[in-house]
């Protein structure tokens, strides 16, 4: 799963303008197992699995730096998807 926002910065220089930088930050989320909860063909929750996380900031098409990734993380909860996520 992936998704990206975009954070904005304002910047000023001493007076001598201002701009708004828009940035991406992708945030992605490899799933190696886990249990869905299907209700009329739809993925309405995930719950106890494993799964990694990274994330990756950019200018435009630039990478601001290495993706950041987290170790190996068990799920043991349940994770409501809202909207949730049609199948097929």
């Amino acid at each position: 799963m992936v998704t990206n926002v975009h954070p904005i910065v304002e910047v000023s220089l001493l007076g001598l303008g201002r701009t708004r930088l828009r940035f991406t930050l992708e945030l992605a989320a490899d799933f190696r197992a886990a249990e869905l909860r299907i209700l009329a063909g739809r993925i309405i929750a995930i719950g106890a699995g494993d799964c990694s996380a990274s994330a990756q900031l950019k200018y435009g098409e630039v990478k601001l730096h290495n993706e950041l990734k987290t170790l190996d993380l068990k799920l043991s909860g349940t994770i409501a998807l809202d909207p949730p996520l049609t199948i097929g």
